[in-house]
């Protein structure tokens, strides 16, 4: 949003985010807010939020990743929001209305919870997991911090029934992530603009590392002691040079190879096509 006046959530001489520590500079809140935040999810690695995984649990998270920085930490929002993503042109997601969230968000976690995990083969489940992610960070119940919530509690959900992802690839490729969300997001009522490869394959290779390291390595003792990157710019292309997401959301699909993680071994062009063919 972006009428001061009719976002609460706002200081009303500056498009900032009223916050506890007082800041009104843009740059200086978001560094601010990546500190602590981390500080809180690695926290909640090592000491999980016990629950449900209901609504109320979920909120829990985003109170507890975010109690430190806004007052509404853990309230989902009262008010409509957009933003103008520009892997979609500038189009927005349409997120939940205030008066829908509790309950789409509840619907989904609800079939969440029923579904026979068990029973899925290891294409089926990144592609079921990838699914509840982005339909849970779509509903986008708080004013901000849903990107690191969703993810906190995705990950702890499955942890808790014994599938384990490497939260780390997640925190090292922030912005290739959230780019990845509104992909897999841009439905709306008339049209279907969704791209969902982006996200299964960095969930399936969330889930491949995650279970790999489980089976190999004790769980660990203390927190990670790496620090949650700030996102990068949408427009800034991984240190290997190699095509963006977004680039690939805006109509260069066939240029995309990998654009996060480790560099990949050498096979052969066809190989290469088959592979891609099946993210």
């Amino acid at each position: 949003m972006r009428n001061n006046q009719i976002d609460p959530y706002l200081y009303p001489d500056t498009p900032v985010l009223r916050n506890k520590l007082g800041i009104k500079d843009s740059e200086l809140l978001a560094a601010a807010e990546v500190d602590m935040a981390c500080k809180a999810i690695h926290s909640i690695t090592m000491f999980p939020i016990e629950g449900n995984y209901d609504f109320s649990h979920y909120c829990e998270f985003h109170k507890r990743i975010f109690g430190e920085i806004y007052d509404w930490a853990g309230e989902p929002r009262t008010v409509l929001i957009e933003k103008h993503e520009a892997a979609l042109g500038y189009m927005s997601i349409e997120y939940a209305s205030p008066n829908n969230i509790k309950s789409e968000a509840e619907a989904i976690l609800q079939k969440m919870k029923l579904e026979n995990w068990e029973a899925l083969n290891p294409d089926s489940l990144a592609t079921a997991v990838s699914k509840y992610m982005a339909s849970l960070w779509k509903v986008h119940p708080f004013r901000d911090g849903n990107t690191r919530t969703t993810i906190t509690f995705i990950c702890q959900y499955f942890e808790s029934i014994g599938i384990h992802m490497d939260k780390v690839l997640f925190e090292q490729n922030a912005g290739y992530m959230r780019t990845a969300l509104v992909a897999a997001s841009a439905v709306y009522n008339d049209i279907d603009l969704s791209k969902t490869e982006y996200l299964l394959k960095i969930v399936d290779d969330s889930i491949k590392r995650g279970m790999s390291a489980h089976k190999d390595n004790p769980p660990p003792t203390q927190a990670p002691t790496q620090v949650c990157p700030h996102p990068k710019p949408l427009s800034q292309k991984n240190l290997d040079d190699k095509p963006s997401v977004l680039e690939a959301i805006r109509g260069n699909d066939e240029q995309l190879k990998v654009a996060y993680g480790p560099k990949k071994s050498k096979v052969s062009g066809k190989a290469k096509s088959k592979r891609n063919d099946e993210r």
